[in-house]
């Protein structure tokens, strides 16, 4: 089976996020399919684009077909990112015949977040007698209206609203990453034999085997963070306002008595830092990103993980973060704060969980969890792993999605 994946952000080991299409690939080209990504050569996720000369260059990782179409450059949430969607989507429309002599798909999946891709995959499904996959990472438009603040009728959001139930009333299937959509799937046009739900979760074979040592530069902070006695609560994600590292700095403000370290990058950062130096908070640290192959060496030096959520009734669909994926693996108590059902800390006990903006709820949790005896901890993170090694290997979601493919 040829399976063309039309994911705008797509990224990979070298070029960071986003990772499903690549892990999800690989795991189905290992079961002797063919798996083809089209992407844009620009994205606001990865740490590097790459490097496309013309109007699209080819790349083969890991047995995953990447064809990445010439886009315009951007930064940020903004007209810019406009402009690179409709730029995206031009070359897809235009290099169209290459890119189906170049896949010769069975299945075309559009899995872009925003549903603009679903006009293409549908296109391109009729023109070569394949079927089509809508697969709904956020619920856009949705989510910029939730978190961003735009108006239903915007004109953008009204067109995305098209794009999201044209997805759901063509689609053969239909595969939500938010365990919790279906309601709202029905409610735009789905049929509900069509929706099937596969989370995110983890590559095993790169998270445990591939596992590389961090920077010596991380690796001599947090050693020497270590001989303080204080327990070290870690957060590795994304800075930014929808991050609501905040939250975690008011708590870590009224709790001297642990370390709060913070790695990673985001248009936040930098305000972050000045707050933390304004305020004389002393016990929060930045660092850098580490390289996803450093992942799991990161998180095992920290004592407790921890992942905040923004207040909001998009959160109601259900989550299904890839950083919590990761952290789980790392057999590490997670306290996280969230109001959403079905996630995946609560479902598996390996943490605790508090309301979505609630800062006393979540100094509370910190202090609980912080004052278990060490071997209740362990319990508690092991938990974690073994539910994620259960149902969140990559390989066992790939077996499900060839499962949708069938269909």
């Amino acid at each position: 089976m040829n399976i063309l994946i039309i994911n705008h952000y797509a990224g990979g080991p070298t070029y960071g996020m986003e990772f499903r299409p690549y892990y999800l690939g690989q795991s189905i080209a290992k079961k002797g399919h063919k798996v083809y990504v089209l992407a844009a050569d620009q994205s606001h996720l990865r740490k590097v684009q790459p490097e496309c000369i013309g109007g699209f260059n080819e790349e083969s990782i890991d047995c995953v077909n990447f064809r990445w179409l010439k886009s315009s450059p951007y930064s940020g949430n903004n007209l810019g990112r406009l402009k690179n969607i409709f730029s995206f989507l031009r070359q897809c429309i235009i290099q169209s015949d290459d890119i189906l002599k170049w896949s010769k798909p069975d299945v075309v999946v559009a899995s872009s977040t925003y549903p603009l891709d679903n006009y293409i995959a549908r296109w391109y499904a009729k023109k070569c007698g394949a079927k089509f996959i809508y697969e709904v990472h956020d619920l856009w438009p949705l989510t910029p209206m939730k978190i961003g603040g735009m108006l239903k009728w915007n004109p953008f959001i009204m067109l995305l609203q098209h794009a999201e139930n044209y997805g759901y009333k063509h689609a053969t299937q239909v595969v939500s990453i938010l365990p919790a959509t279906l309601p709202h799937m029905i409610n735009h046009g789905l049929e509900q034999g069509k929706f099937h739900f596969i989370p995110n979760g983890v590559y095993l074979d790169e998270a445990l085997n591939g596992m590389s040592q961090l920077p010596p530069e991380h690796q001599r902070f947090l050693n020497e963070l270590k001989t303080s006695g204080k327990p070290i609560i870690g957060y590795a994600g994304g800075h930014a306002l929808s991050n609501c590292l905040d939250d975690l700095i008011d708590a870590a403000k009224e709790l001297t008595e642990l370390n709060f370290v913070f790695v990673g990058n985001g248009v936040e950062k930098p305000r972050l830092i000045e707050r933390t130096k304004a305020e004389s908070i002393d016990n929060v640290y930045f660092l850098d990103p580490v390289a996803k192959a450093s992942l799991q060496s990161l998180l095992s030096n920290f004592d407790i993980l921890t992942i905040v959520w923004k207040k909001s009734s998009l959160y109601k669909f259900g989550v299904s973060p890839n950083k919590v994926f990761d952290y789980m693996l790392a057999g590490k108590p997670i306290v996280q704060a969230l109001s959403a059902p079905d996630d995946p800390v609560t479902l598996s006990g390996c943490g605790l969980s508090t309301p979505a903006g609630d800062v006393s709820s979540l100094i509370s949790s910190f202090i609980k969890i912080t004052r278990m005896p060490k071997n209740e901890r362990n319990i508690i993170g092991e938990s974690g792993r073994e539910s994620v090694l259960k149902h969140h290997d990559y390989c066992k979601l790939a077996n499900d999605f060839l499962e949708v493919c069938k269909k």
